[in-house]
């Protein structure tokens, strides 16, 4: 189809969630498969989860593209993202079926993800052989998710109060995407068409599939 497509895909970009809870408290060093355990738990109690975030694509130190909005998280499989600033869009995600509308395009991109490239954090943390690419620095309230082969490098950073400060994805050619986290809200209740996309007459759509 005809039109211009601006993609603003976030990607695996979705946020941690973290809690040491007291059984970290002991002589044995967390491992990386304990602070995922956490991390699983910690998510399921929080669920539904929203959060104001910022998201910037850096090169070389400078901010190129910066957005903000909203994300509503319901399951590692059902996630929306509004973007409110600088121009209105919403990304949702339900299964592995993704549908991106941008308004100023009059767009809707639906599409399929496939590999562990374009999943989500939220999907990467509860995939079987997670652990086999993730690694932690409990001190620093840092965990990291490296995969070569898949391409993945995925670091977050935690507040003081074990929130996720920030997520950074390292890209090629010297690109980082990084997503700022902000106002959570845990259990949040979510109107019965939260995760429904109604787009105006006239809106092109691309089916990617």
């Amino acid at each position: 189809m005809s039109g211009q497509f601006r993609w603003s895909f976030p990607g695996i970009f979705t946020g941690i969630l973290l809690v040491i809870s007291g059984g970290f408290l002991t002589a044995r060093q967390p491992s990386a498969g304990d602070l995922l355990d956490q991390v699983r738990t910690r998510l399921t109690r929080a669920l539904p989860l929203s959060a104001g975030f910022t998201q910037q694509l850096v090169y070389e130190g400078r901010v190129e593209l910066e957005e903000k909005g909203r994300m509503i998280l319901k399951s590692p499989h059902l996630i929306k993202w509004e973007y409110r600033e600088p121009e209105y869009k919403v990304f949702l995600l339900k299964g592995e079926e993704y549908f991106f509308y941008d308004r100023e395009f009059m767009q809707l991109t639906i599409g399929s993800i496939r590999d562990k490239k374009q999943q989500w954090i939220w999907q990467l943390l509860f995939s079987d052989d997670i652990r086999d690419h993730c690694r932690s620095d409990v001190p620093n309230r840092l965990l990291i998710i490296h995969d070569p082969g898949q391409g993945i490098d995925i670091r977050v950073q935690l507040t003081a109060g074990l929130l996720p400060q920030t997520v950074t994805q390292q890209e090629e050619g010297g690109y980082r995407r990084v997503l700022i986290f902000r106002d959570f809200e845990e259990r949040v209740r979510l109107p019965e068409k939260e995760f429904e996309l109604n787009v105006p007459p006239g809106t092109e759509v691309i089916n990617l599939d």
